[in-house]
């Protein structure tokens, strides 16, 4: 492959991410310059371990993330 492109999935606010966690992934992402990217907001599901832990990110924070 002569000219590959790496694309990505990104979630943001999964239960328990800081402000700190979240920059350092923002500027791994901008360092990396993905050909694509596609980034959703974590949404709690019933009978998951996330759904179950501490720390839950609100919709606003989220929001703001995913932007």
């Amino acid at each position: 492959m002569d000219d590959p492109c790496i694309t990505t999935d990104i979630i943001v606010g999964f239960p328990g991410e800081t402000d700190e966690e979240f920059a350092i992934s923002r500027d791994f992402i901008e360092a990396m310059e993905f050909a694509g990217m596609h980034v959703f907001r974590y949404s709690k599901r019933p009978g998951t371990a996330a759904a179950r832990m501490k720390g839950h990110v609100s919709e606003d924070v989220k929001k703001r993330r995913s932007a």
